[in-house]
């Protein structure tokens, strides 16, 4: 579920004939229009040799986000391998225990790294064993991302990775941003076609140039001073979450008439 207000961001503006090529944040993926009543008209383009315009449109939705993920850990030494994890495990299931209680489900609560590495002293000799534990947590409320803070910190977690925000559904918004992105494409096909005394044809193809994936920013916290100012549970650590663009990149291929 989407918060707050959604502001449509598009440039349109008159560029060259080139491809723009999105960064590739997985496996590069390719998309052409294929629809039936299509393949007629680009067939009738190929044979009559109507010169094609390339341009690039470019599509942004701002959105503010609704979910946060944040890092806790815990981390602890003992002479003894199997102390140091009886230990550990104790003071992650007081952490865990905490966050439940505030209402943190624990399906929203997962396993993001677990070590275990030893100590080691002059000549070679293990003098003891570090055990870290670190938990995902998710925060569907984000006026509860300080507090999940708190309670964790109170509890004993003495690590973290950060927090970071992203918005849950995200998929919906980038399919807006793909809508604002061909727009910009065909203002600047009917431009470009306009200043050579021309006009567009049709489309002769479309290819989504861009492989998306969910944006998220950053923020973050320090652990010890956090520790420190903590004087009771649930303690309400100042955390601010940033608005996040999601931006979609097209391809378009237009016939102008001669």
């Amino acid at each position: 579920m989407l918060k707050d207000k959604i502001k449509t961001i598009a440039t349109f503006g008159l560029v060259a004939v080139v491809a723009i090529v999105g960064v590739i944040v997985f496996a590069p993926a390719r998309a052409e229009i294929t629809q039936a009543d299509a393949a007629a008209p680009m067939q009738t383009v190929v044979e009559s040799n109507l010169p094609t315009v390339t341009v690039a449109g470019v599509g942004s939705i701002s959105v503010t986000p609704d979910i946060a993920t944040v890092s806790l850990g815990v981390e602890n030494s003992n002479v003894d391998a199997q102390a140091a994890i009886t230990q550990n495990n104790t003071t992650v299931n007081a952490v865990i225990a905490a966050l439940t209680a505030m209402g943190i489900s624990e399906d929203d609560i997962s396993t993001q790294r677990f070590s275990i590495h030893q100590q080691w002293g002059s000549g070679g000799r293990v003098i003891g064993h570090t055990v870290n534990n670190t938990i995902n947590v998710t925060v569907r409320d984000l006026d509860n991302v300080g507090y999940v803070i708190g309670a964790g910190v109170a509890a004993g977690a003495n690590r973290s990775g950060g927090v970071w925000f992203s918005v849950e559904d995200s998929s919906s918004v980038y399919l807006q941003a793909l809508a604002v992105a061909v727009a910009d494409a065909a203002a600047k096909g009917d431009a470009i076609a306009g200043a050579l005394g021309s006009s567009v044809a049709t489309v002769v193809s479309v290819t989504e140039t861009n492989t998306w994936a969910a944006p998220t920013s950053w923020g973050s916290f320090d652990m010890g001073v956090a520790m420190a100012e903590m004087s009771y549970d649930r303690q309400n650590v100042p955390i601010h979450a940033d608005d996040l663009t999601i931006t979609a990149r097209v391809e378009v291929i237009y016939a102008i008439n001669r």
